[in-house]
């Protein structure tokens, strides 16, 4: 009887120091987790400012837009995403070109790639200039950006942001400017101020995209101008289009309208 008794109290003690081993080595696992993503964090904050990430940055955005990429610097910024800035995008060996040879068309100030729970990627542009060039029959080059040229048309403008960003990404444009040049160098149309987020949607049994736009400035190609424009919609697919709202704050003609009618 006494036997069972020492027995019947020996177990708690045992499954309580059980219990502390297992807390100890848990603690220490989680150490070494954290010191392990302590120590890539900091790797790939000192990584991105080489010139070999760079170099590596640059070839990806060359494939993607076809176009020469430059970029000044890289880094890592808060909540580590990958920051590049001075990045340009030009043309090589083009009719219109600078004296080395290429053509820019896009200079931005500052490009933000990174990665947010439970949304996914984040692309961010802040400060950007877009300029393109008309060639000899009159159409805006490069060809797969010339959807820019008319920022009214939300379907072109979406098709052109998918094509480049992809459908995944949240996007965020800010301060953007788009000049469209002809033979001449004088101003066909023109966005200036532009601001675009777009977003992805999951509604059942279909994925759709929202975007909101506004720009301050909008030169049309007749020599209209439109001031305070804002427009919200959905895309789903490249056929369906809903036009959530459209509104202007003024509507003027352009110096150049009544020569352009002529």
């Amino acid at each position: 009887m006494p036997d069972k008794t020492m027995h019947a109290k020996r177990r708690p003690v045992h499954i309580c120091r059980s219990a502390m081993g297992i807390e100890r080595r848990r603690s220490a696992g989680l150490f070494w987790w954290l010191l392990a993503l302590a120590l890539l964090a900091l790797f790939g904050i000192l990584a991105a400012r080489t010139d070999g990430a760079r170099q590596l940055i640059e070839n990806r955005l060359q494939r993607r837009t076809g176009l020469m990429a430059t970029v000044n610097s890289s880094g890592i910024g808060w909540p580590y995403d990958l920051v590049l800035a001075g990045v340009t995008l030009s043309e090589n060996n083009t009719p219109i070109a600078s004296a080395d040879g290429e053509r820019q068309i896009l200079r931005l100030e500052e490009l933000r790639l990174g990665l947010r729970l439970r949304r996914g990627a984040s692309i961010t542009v802040r400060g950007a200039q877009v300029t393109l060039y008309s060639d000899d029959d009159d159409r805006p080059q490069p060809s797969q950006w010339a959807k820019l040229t008319d920022v009214e048309d939300a379907g072109a403008l979406a098709a052109w942001l998918v094509r480049l960003f992809g459908n995944a990404a949240r996007v965020e444009l800010e301060q953007v400017s788009i000049e469209w040049r002809d033979a001449d160098n004088r101003m066909v149309t023109a966005a200036q101020n532009m601001r675009l987020l777009s977003l992805p949607l999951q509604v059942p049994d279909r994925s759709w995209r929202y975007f909101d736009m506004s720009a301050d400035r909008i030169q049309r190609a007749d020599g209209r101008v439109l001031t305070g424009l804002q427009q919200e919609w959905l895309v789903s697919g490249e056929s369906s289009l809903i036009q959530l709202g459209y509104c202007v704050a003024g509507e003027h003609p352009g110096p150049d309208v009544k020569e352009r009618i002529r």
